[in-house]
């Protein structure tokens, strides 16, 4: 990650989620906005091979930075490749929040057994999927970091 100095330690966890990989798209929105209303800056990248990477980051005491980077990305057999990479002097629990949200998003995209269900889903999925555009701490879409 070149957007810091890495400090302190480097938590990682991987983890594969039975879903559509069509939840992807409400999965890195649901993240993003999970944390920008925390007042986290986030940023999104979509990489050359598909997958979505997301940075998760503030600034703490004496200017030290909590960094998360999420990697959601598509594999075979209704299956999503979930990664995340904390960095910083503390363990704050960010990587299993946002695991928790992708958890939530995948098995509410797949759960068709609430009344009025899937046209709620058809509408809130829709939205998801469409691209933001750009903006200063907010998401892109492709680009370096």
């Amino acid at each position: 990650m070149a957007l810091f100095n890495k400090i302190g330690k480097d938590d990682s966890q991987n983890k594969v989620l039975n879903g559509s990989p069509e939840s992807i798209p409400a999965v890195v929105k649901g993240i993003i906005n999970n944390f920008k209303t925390k007042g986290y800056e986030t940023m999104h990248q979509v990489s050359d091979n598909n997958s979505h990477d997301i940075l998760v980051q503030k600034a703490g005491a004496l200017g030290l930075k909590t960094v998360l980077k999420v990697t959601v990305g598509q594999l075979k057999n209704n299956r999503i490749n979930f990664k995340t990479t904390e960095y910083g002097l503390f363990n704050s629990k960010l990587d299993d929040e946002a695991l928790k949200i992708a958890e939530l998003m995948v098995s509410s995209y797949s759960d068709t057994s609430v009344p009025g269900f899937s046209a709620l889903k058809a509408s809130f999925f829709a939205n998801a999927s469409k691209p933001s555009k750009p903006k200063l701490g907010g998401s892109s879409s492709k680009g370096s970091w």
